[in-house]
């Protein structure tokens, strides 16, 4: 331990912290927002909670796995960026809630086997079955009191109550029992207004547990298995049994869903608001949000592109969305179906239509953003490269319907033109169109794809890299640390290909007295950006002087 005596006499040295930034480069990871068939996973994720995921296996683990794309749409997702484009991580929201978006069912089974199969998204742990005489209930539509007397149907063995009117009215003293026939009072033909219910009062149920007489499991594809034991079967009376259930329900998740709020019970976000948790959960900041299937409604595409210009109030990404192939069925429709689902934002790409692969498909917003990854990370993940012109993992451009689009390269470039992105065959498919959904009426060069992403990429990095030295005294030292550190990384971005220049400056005009006094700085950039080659154009001629060599 040095000693302190207040002198010194001798050369002495001390170190301060270096005031170059080394800036550190993000990745812009997908986030999608979706359903996935929850009850199938082995590790259920909470509904409505970010969770990044690297590897099919942790997707399926955490939120199971169904080929069924249109009733799980993360799954469409899954398979996309980790299967056919090879590309993670991705961060998924799923908000099908087991809870929720779920309802009863019952089921009268009859057992032929030990095992009985039940196709439907069955909540294991929800399963109660039973067994015996069920009581029976039988109506008689169209009985009047000119009816009477009126035949006791073949199949009442057992005793039964007998009642009418829609409240309904018990008929005890009411009627009388001859020969199989009953014979309505005059009381009783006054209570009858069309129809009489018999209940035949003869249920003795049998409940049989789980575990000591049957066990249940999914298969393969999602079935459920129950399984039932010796002293199960045992149980079983007439070879039936009934079975109540909850199962997931997809079809109870709306648009209204995916947009979610804020939960008032817990005050938890839901839906696409659960995007403002990721950075504190995760660390990660967005790059791309989708919705495949969900964001063909305005109010969905509408707020992921809000949500995209502010997430936490500091980053932004992009976000990507699907024209509705049920109303835009033909390439002409695409203008007017984009107008009237208000998809025009310059944080909004509008696709058309979906894409299919074998025979299955895939949402374009889907593929579009699993390739997006692929041309970043093949550029040191920095985002300049437009994804257009670049090779879809697809065979063919369909409707929901399962109809097949055919566009030559005039008719893509009329969708272009539109502001929407493509599909377009020509020596491959590929991704076809450079412009976010607020061109055609917006034609400023940030409403350019790569352009956009690179603004969001460059603010994204700085507020990253800069954000620990907010607070720092307000000197010389700071700024010289801002000026010098960011010109050297616009300098390697120059040198690199992904921005034709840039420079920054901390000026006297942008900083009057009353804005440092307040202790606020403002640095200025100016960055050129490379713009797609969007239209390359070769003048050929004919020129007759080369007959000439005829004769050499």
């Amino acid at each position: 331990m040095a000693i302190n005596i207040g002198f010194k006499h001798g050369i002495y040295t001390s170190e301060l912290p270096t005031p170059l930034v080394a800036l550190t480069q993000i990745t812009t990871p997908t986030v999608a927002v979706g359903t996935a068939p929850i009850h199938l996973a082995s590790e259920p994720a909470a509904a409505n909670t970010p969770v990044l995921c690297s590897t099919l296996a942790e997707f399926v683990k955490q939120f199971g796995w169904s080929n069924d794309f249109e009733n799980y749409t993360l799954c469409e997702v899954a398979k996309a960026h980790f299967t056919l484009y090879n590309v993670a991580p991705v961060i998924f929201i799923n908000v099908l809630d087991p809870i929720k978006q779920a309802k009863t069912s019952t089921a009268e089974v009859t057992v032929t086997t030990a095992s009985i199969k039940l196709s439907a998204p069955v909540i294991i742990s929800s399963i109660k079955i039973e067994t015996g005489n069920d009581a029976t209930v039988k109506t008689l539509i169209g009985i009047t009191d000119e009816d009477s007397p009126i035949d006791i149907p073949s199949d009442v063995t057992g005793s039964f109550t007998l009642s009418a009117g829609e409240t309904p009215l018990i008929l005890t003293t009411d009627y009388t029992i001859a020969e199989n026939k009953i014979t309505l009072t005059a009381s009783g033909k006054e209570k009858v207004d069309g129809s009489i219910t018999f209940t035949l009062n003869d249920a003795t149920k049998i409940t049989v547990t789980s575990g000591a007489d049957y066990t249940a499991a999914y298969d393969t594809d999602g079935n459920t298995v129950i399984t039932f034991t010796t002293a199960g079967t045992a149980k079983i009376v007439d070879d039936k049994v009934a079975i109540t259930y909850r199962e997931i329900d997809p079809s109870a998740v709306t648009s209204s869903t995916v947009v979610g709020g804020v939960d008032l019970m817990t005050g938890d976000n839901t839906g696409l608001e659960c995007i403002d948790d990721i950075y504190p959960k995760l660390g990660v900041v967005p790059g791309t949000i989708i919705a495949p299937k969900f964001s063909a409604s305005s109010d969905v595409a509408a707020v992921m592109a809000a949500k995209a210009n502010g997430i936490n109030g500091t980053f932004k990404a992009i976000a990507i969305a699907d024209l509705p192939t049920a109303t835009a069925t033909r390439y002409t429709d695409v203008p007017n179906v984009k107008s009237g689902s208000n998809f025009a934002n310059s944080f909004l790409v509008a696709t058309w239509p979906k894409v299919a692969l074998s025979g299955e498909q895939y949402h374009l917003s889907t593929q579009l953003a699993a390739l997006m990854c692929v041309v970043d990370a093949a550029r040191d993940n920095v985002p300049f490269k437009s994804p257009s012109n670049e090779n879809l993992q697809c065979d063919s451009a369909v409707l929901a319907s399962g109809k097949e689009v055919y566009l030559g390269k005039d008719l893509a470039n009329y969708v272009n033109g539109q502001g929407v992105v493509t599909a377009l065959n020509f020596g491959g498919w590929r991704s076809w169109g450079n412009h976010m959904s607020a061109y055609p009426t917006d034609t400023d060069p940030i409403n350019f794809i790569a352009v956009r992403r690179m603004m969001n990429w460059i603010c994204n990095t700085l507020v990253l890299n800069f954000f620990s030295r907010i607070d720092s005294p307000m000197n010389r030292v700071l700024v010289d640390a801002v000026l010098d550190s960011v010109q050297l990384w616009l300098n390697g971005l120059t040198k690199s290909g992904a921005i034709l220049g840039g420079e920054i400056a901390f000026l006297e005009d942008d900083n009057p007295q009353t804005e440092l006094s307040a202790g606020n700085m403002l640095f200025r950039l100016n960055v050129g950006f490379a713009v797609p080659a969007q239209e390359i154009e070769f003048t050929v001629q004919f020129n007759p002087e080369y007959f000439s060599s005829l004769f050499e």
